[in-house]
């Protein structure tokens, strides 16, 4: 096991990481391990597509966008 240490200027910033987690029921050390994995998956091997779509569930599109509209750049 490794042992990482961040400096961050703000402190303002890690109280405010570790009420997001509290609130979430995480810890910041689950949440940056997570991330960690995430970060360094470089070929995709373990891409789990439920979870994938199960994190963006709060995002709702209200509008049915016609062929035209999804195409346009």
């Amino acid at each position: 096991m490794k042992n990482v240490t961040f400096r961050v200027e703000d402190d303002r910033l890690v109280e405010k990481a570790k009420l997001k987690a509290i609130s979430i029921n995480r810890s910041l050390n689950d949440l940056f391990v997570e991330w960690l994995k995430n970060f360094s998956n470089d070929n995709n091997d373990d891409f789990d597509y439920k979870k994938y779509l199960a994190k963006f569930k709060h995002i709702k599109i209200e509008k049915k966008f016609s062929r035209d509209e999804m195409n346009e750049r």
